[in-house]
């Protein structure tokens, strides 16, 4: 997706332990965020309830709580390689909608590891 010449790579933040880039693009007329290299994004106009819905406070509010650890990073796995890397709310849904094949944890911007409480 980024890839193509298409795409315009607005902004990026590399996380202090450098394993994740974070990326805000930009296609036509589209802005989205990423972690790059992976499949998963999300759009300003999917956030406007949490940010106040300006595209700009959106993006800059996502960064913010994404860099300072509000945000919880999930990280899907299948044999040792990492297939997507998202952003989430809710990890115990993760975890209960893993395939059996594939693994998936959770870490903080900074790089903490997330052990998630399960509640069964």
């Amino acid at each position: 997706m980024i890839g193509d010449s298409t795409y315009r790579v607005d902004r990026t933040i590399v996380s202090p332990d450098g394993k994740l880039t974070f990326v805000v693009w930009s296609h036509n007329c589209d802005i989205g965020m990423s972690f790059e290299n992976y499949p998963w994004h999300t759009h300003p106009g999917l956030w406007p309830h949490i940010y106040g819905g300006g595209t700009d406070a959106t993006v800059e509010g996502v960064i913010a709580e994404l860099v300072t650890g509000v945000l919880v990073i999930a990280i899907g796995s299948a044999d040792g390689v990492i297939k997507d890397v998202w952003i989430t709310s809710d990890m115990q849904r993760e975890i209960e909608n893993c395939p059996s094949d594939e693994r998936v944890e959770f870490r903080l911007w900074d790089g903490t590891r997330l052990t998630p409480r399960l509640d069964y």
